[in-house]
């Protein structure tokens, strides 16, 4: 069973002009998180399978923009920082995979949710054990 190894909620320090520009931001955080969490096990001599799986909310920001090349042009304006997602797309260390909306767990942090919602998000969460 997984679970939850780590997570947070803050306000992007970028103003976003788009959802799809909001997930492309938060996505190179998370990014960043699995990077790091993926080279403990590595250091300790264990194989990580990659791609890692990545689910995001966002088909836009799937599709268009991490992997979609030619959608560079609309995105320019963003600080480069930000192209750390793109990259390892590319690179074929994540792989992006649309999830639906009733099955995010991270909506718990950021979403009012009804007591069944929230329930089932502790459980995706594996915070909890039905």
């Amino acid at each position: 069973m997984g679970g939850a190894v780590s997570w947070s909620s803050k306000l992007q320090s970028w103003v976003a002009r788009s959802t799809t520009e909001a997930e492309f931001i938060a996505s190179e955080s998370c990014t960043r998180y699995m990077a790091f969490f993926r080279y403990i096990p590595e250091d300790l001599g264990y194989n990580i399978t990659l791609p890692q799986p990545l689910g995001m909310d966002t088909q836009s920001a799937i599709l268009r923009v991490a992997q979609n090349p030619e959608h560079r042009g609309r995105m320019r304006h963003l600080n480069p920082i930000y192209y750390g997602f793109r990259e390892e797309v590319e690179a074929g260390e994540i792989s992006p995979h649309c999830v639906p909306t009733v099955d995010m767990p991270a909506d718990i942090l950021t979403k009012a949710l009804t007591p069944e919602q929230v329930e089932k998000a502790v459980y995706m969460l594996g915070l909890r054990v039905w």
